[in-house]
């Protein structure tokens, strides 16, 4: 079995306000018992995490007490200029938000990509067939990709409702994408 991750990314945090937002976002997690405050080594790629809490269902679609088995299943919060990638589930394709023009990965789309991520510029993007030059940003990808400066990463947790990203939005003011993945 393999392991698998969703981001919850905000969309809108700039990276002045990141860390804060951030801290925020984690601190309101624990206040709500969705996780716990001591930080443990339950999360891959060597950073400590936090574990699950006894009210961890108010952000999933169900409950599942294989969970808390689970060797790998802490939260991580991420507060950097960062690309929030969709990886082990299928080939992404993006669409032109302009003409509805769908593409795969190409230089372009890479060059965008890291244009963004470098903080170089936009990220700028030209649709192959209408040719309308846009952010990467902008373009949706399927699956899900999202570009920003915070979000909460849940290792093999069940999938995260709608509601919860609801209340991390309500929480911030700003708007959560789920991107997933697995290893």
């Amino acid at each position: 079995m393999s392991d698998h991750y969703q981001w919850a990314a905000d969309l809108d945090a700039d990276l002045q306000s990141a860390q804060a937002t951030a801290d925020r976002l984690r601190d309101w997690m624990i206040s709500q018992g969705i996780i716990v405050a001591e930080q443990t080594d339950c999360v891959l790629g060597g950073d400590r995490g936090h574990a699950p809490g006894k009210n961890y269902g108010r952000a999933a679609k169900w409950e599942s007490p294989m969970l808390f088995k689970t060797a790998s299943n802490g939260v991580e919060f991420v507060a950097k200029h960062s690309v929030f990638y969709s990886c082990g589930v299928a080939e992404t394709t993006i669409t032109c938000p302009k003409c509805g023009e769908k593409a795969g990965h190409s230089d372009a789309w890479s060059d965008a990509v890291s244009d963004w991520y470098e903080k170089n510029g936009l990220g700028l993007l030209a649709c192959a067939r209408c040719g309308v030059e846009t952010p990467i940003t902008d373009w949706p990808h399927q699956p899900p990709w999202a570009f920003g400066n915070v979000a909460v990463k849940f290792w093999n947790w069940p999938e995260l409702s709608e509601e919860f990203l609801k209340s991390l939005s309500e929480v911030t003011g700003h708007q959560f994408r789920l991107v997933y993945g697995k290893l």
